[in-house]
């Protein structure tokens, strides 16, 4: 489609990214004479209802914010028959580009985290939670001005309405991804807060506060691993920083920052917001006629079999109540962390992983076609299995919704007791609870609050404690 014509006045120049609902390209307005992203839904998501809505709704999300840290939309519609809309491009890299350099420095990462609140506080005045925010997701251009792509997947009062994005289904990236979002309930605006905080320790430290090997180790930690403090990594961080982020990731939505202007107060309380974002290392843009899509897995392959085996792995652990088994694949769609599906509007380089287990969980992805014949490995197969694979059991099977939330509070607790008996050596008394667990997987199917499935996956962790 290169050097096409779009709407009679946007020349397509080159791809900057693609992704399996659109792709973004470097275009000329023949008209105003300047450079602009025009994102062209591709010709395999026409058949999704859902995926066009979403695709519709981006646009009037982003159109009805008009803030200097948003990317701005200047037009949208239909080339033939496929739907486009046309942004602001953005002459430089995203955030991920920059951390895969290494930390920032106190004072610039506090800089970048302002500007970024100051975009969440207008979108969630305007009732837009992003639900998607992480490095990958925000522009860094040459003046120091920070953007915030990728409203794809947003979710305001419209969408919970029309039922775009539906309960208990799960969106977002789980490197960044608060804990209510990951157990698929509603979220406000405080998931983005929580996401904020993730992009802070991304910034201070160099990676999430949290990875693993797959995306639900990811989230287990998310849900039940309290966060390291920053001063453990950097002892140059300030201390009221230092409890900024550990508030922003409280795993309690109610614990957090009341907003994102209060989050702003103790960001300058934090100090030196005013040295300009042209002083930090941006990377430098492609060759105009090279092309370079930020697509992360793509940037990555030359890594080997091996790299890409795990991808397809992490993408296979996230397919709904498939999850770790060969059910049927429902609620859960896998993407890439570095989709460009709703952004692209950079012109910067492909940015490097710095994690494992970055797989986007993201409204508008497709499985792939390997991915419904591998069975995944999970904890309850694993040798020698601990309390903590159980409890990882658990927590998958409610995220996947096998197992209703109040259940899966309440088992996690009788696996907290469990553990710390056989810490003790109270080893006969750890085995009665674990009889008395399996018994109360039985009551929990016959409530009709745990699945046949889910119960047979956590009494397998059960059965291989050793």
């Amino acid at each position: 489609m290169q050097d096409q014509l779009v709407a009679g006045r946007y020349r397509l120049e080159q791809p900057l990214g693609r992704g399996g609902m659109a792709t973004v390209w470097r275009a000329r307005d023949e008209v105003l004479g300047r450079a602009v992203a025009v994102k062209l839904m591709a010709e395999g998501a026409l058949h999704d209802a859902s995926a066009v809505e979403r695709f519709r709704h981006e646009a009037n999300t982003v159109a009805g914010l008009g803030h200097p840290n948003i990317v701005t939309v200047f037009d949208a519609g239909v080339h033939g028959h496929l739907p486009f809309l046309v942004m602001e491009l953005i002459e430089g890299a995203d955030l991920g580009a920059l951390i895969s350099r290494g930390p920032l420095r106190v004072e610039h990462a506090v800089a970048v985290a302002d500007q970024v609140s100051a975009a969440l506080e207008a979108a969630h005045r305007a009732g837009v939670v992003h639900r998607d925010l992480k490095p990958a997701n925000l522009l860094m251009s040459p003046g120091g001005v920070v953007k915030v792509v990728d409203f794809g997947i947003a979710r305001t009062t419209a969408t919970a309405r029309a039922g775009l994005t539906a309960v208990a289904t799960v969106v977002g990236t789980s490197a960044y991804m608060s804990p209510e979002q990951a157990t698929g309930a509603q979220v406000d605006a405080r998931a983005d807060l929580y996401a904020l905080g993730c992009v802070l320790h991304a910034m201070l430290t160099g990676q999430p506060p949290f990875t693993g090997e797959d995306p639900m180790a990811v989230l287990y930690q998310h849900l039940h691993q309290p966060p390291r403090p920053l001063r453990e990594y950097r002892p140059d961080v300030p201390a009221h920083l230092e409890q900024l982020v550990l508030d922003l990731l409280a795993k309690n939505p109610f614990d957090r920052p009341a907003d994102a202007g209060t989050v702003r107060i103790r960001l300058a309380d934090a100090g030196a917001i005013a040295p300009a974002l042209t002083t930090l290392p941006l990377p430098a843009a492609p060759d105009a006629g090279t092309e370079r899509p930020r697509t992360r897995a793509r940037g990555r392959q030359s890594r080997g079999a091996a790299r890409s085996g795990r991808r397809n792995r992490e993408a296979l652990l996230l397919l709904g109540a498939a999850l770790f088994a060969a059910a049927a694949l429902t609620g859960y769609l896998v993407n890439t962390s570095g989709s460009t599906d709703g952004k692209g509007t950079a012109a910067g380089p492909t940015p490097s992983a710095t994690t494992p287990a970055t797989t986007a969980i993201t409204a508008s992805s497709e499985p792939t076609p390997s991915q419904s014949t591998t069975t995944s490995p999970t904890a309850a197969t694993a040798p020698q299995g601990t309390v903590a694979d159980v409890q990882r059991a658990v927590t998958r099977e409610q995220l996947s919704g096998d197992l209703a939330q109040d259940a899966a509070k309440d088992l996690h607790n009788r696996l907290k007791e469990i553990a710390k008996q056989r810490a003790q050596g109270r080893t006969e008394d750890a085995e009665h609870k674990v009889q008395d667990m399996r018994q109360h997987l039985a009551d929990l199917q016959r409530a009709g609050k745990l699945t046949a499935t889910g119960a047979t996956r956590i009494t397998s962790a059960l059965d291989a404690l050793g």
